[in-house]
């Protein structure tokens, strides 16, 4: 009985933790079409700049301190933001 019980609880939070990322992604989402969309295209693979599809947070948070086209981005984009939208870029290429 404990180890069904194991295996139960188990499922139940590797089950959170996909829903987890999904709805970070979701959120990414409409981050990234508020704030990336204009530039990278609504799918995220490229318009003025370029096809970001699979990029993860560090990759947006070194873009957004490092690209100087970015910098208004500076200062409105929490560490929080950066995750969601490397979570949702990420979910692109599956």
């Amino acid at each position: 009985m404990k180890k069904i019980f194991g295996f139960v609880a188990i499922a139940a939070v590797l089950g959170f933790a996909g829903f987890s990322v999904q709805a970070h992604a979701a959120t990414g989402k409409t981050l990234y079409q508020t704030s990336c969309a204009a530039c990278h295209g609504a799918n995220a693979t490229g318009g003025v700049g370029p096809n970001i599809v699979g990029r993860s947070a560090k990759n947006v948070a070194d873009a957004i301190k490092d690209v100087p086209m970015m910098a208004g981005l500076k200062g409105t984009i929490t560490n929080a933001d950066e995750k969601a939208i490397g979570d949702y870029l990420q979910s692109l290429k599956k």
